[in-house]
Order: C-alpha cells, then sequence, then structure tokens
C-alpha cells in the first residue's frame, strides 16, 4: 500500500470569520438546534388552542347558532336591468340580455307529519323575465 501524505490545515476563527460560506454553515447549525426549542411550543400552543376553539365550538356557538325561529317570513327580492343571463333552451343554448326580477318567498311553519320540534321551510322562488315568467317551489325538512 503506496505511503500517502495527509496534510492537515489549521483554520483559525480569523480564517472563518473572512470565508462567507463557513459564517452561512454556522448559521445553519444554530438554526438546527433551535429549531426544536422553538417549534415544539409552537405546536403544543397551537393544539390547545385547537382543543380548546372545538370544545368552545360544540358546547357553546353550535347550540346558539342552530335556533331556528318557528314563526320564520322573508321574501327576498333581486332585480336586474339588461342583465345577461344563459338561456338553456335547447334549441337556443346561448347568453342572452333582458331584464330579471327573482324573488323568493320563505315560511317556517308546523307540517302535521313532522315530528315534535321540527319545523318545515317552503320555499318559492319566482323568476320572470321579458320573454318568460316561472316559479319554482321547494320545500326543506
Amino acid at each position: 500500500m503506496p505511503d500517502t501524505d495527509h496534510h492537515r490545515t489549521t483554520v483559525t476563527r480569523a480564517d472563518l470569520a473572512h470565508n462567507p460560506r463557513s459564517t452561512t454553515m454556522r448559521r445553519l447549525a444554530r438554526l438546527r438546534a433551535m429549531s426544536p426549542r422553538v417549534i415544539s411550543p409552537a405546536l403544543i400552543g397551537l393544539g390547545a388552542f385547537l382543543v380548546v376553539a372545538g370544545v368552545l365550538v360544540r358546547l357553546y356557538a353550535y347550540p346558539a347558532l342552530a335556533a331556528v325561529p318557528t314563526n320564520y317570513d322573508s321574501f327576498t327580492t333581486l332585480e336586474a336591468t339588461d342583465a345577461t343571463i344563459f338561456n338553456t333552451d335547447p334549441e337556443v343554448l346561448a347568453p342572452e340580455t333582458t331584464d330579471l326580477a327573482i324573488t323568493s318567498h320563505t315560511v317556517a311553519g308546523h307540517y302535521p307529519d313532522a315530528p315534535e320540534g321540527v319545523v318545515v321551510w317552503a320555499n318559492s322562488v319566482t323568476v320572470r323575465t321579458a320573454a318568460i315568467s316561472q316559479a319554482i317551489t321547494s320545500q326543506l325538512l
């Protein structure tokens, strides 16, 4: 086996201070050493926040927001002049410009066959254009 010369180079702090690559490597090493100390508490804090938020949503927000009035009666009207709509007539299938009026009437009431505490909402939508007028009725449970 041939004898090889191994040269050892002594690197001083002054040499490292002038070498930008070694400075970057030292910064990365410090960042890696600090990461578990910073990330662990941040993840624990985020987890605790999400657990508390989940409990609050379940016990406070949902019951407060899920209360539906039993005497709900609402009219919503939308009117537009020169509205561009898509005509779904199979013979046309093209956009057209027309005056548009949409009215929605929603009523909550007691349905005879509904279980106790269940309110039925009936919604009627009327769409009027210059050419057509049609009513769409749906019933929500």
